[in-house]
């Protein structure tokens, strides 16, 4: 699964990726010229399921 967002306000010009595979999350903002700024990778913990 994956997701765009493209930023407005102060933050226009910019876009949020997130993409997620099994139990991992990459998220990236890229800047006004596609380029990564920032990312992060998350690791999700199995869900006890009730």
């Amino acid at each position: 699964m994956s997701m765009v967002e493209r930023g407005e306000a102060e933050d226009a010009g910019t876009c949020r990726l997130n993409v997620k595979l099994g139990n991992r999350v990459w998220r990236a903002v890229l800047d006004s010229q596609g380029r990564v700024a920032s990312e992060e990778m998350t690791i999700l913990r199995n869900r006890v399921r009730p």
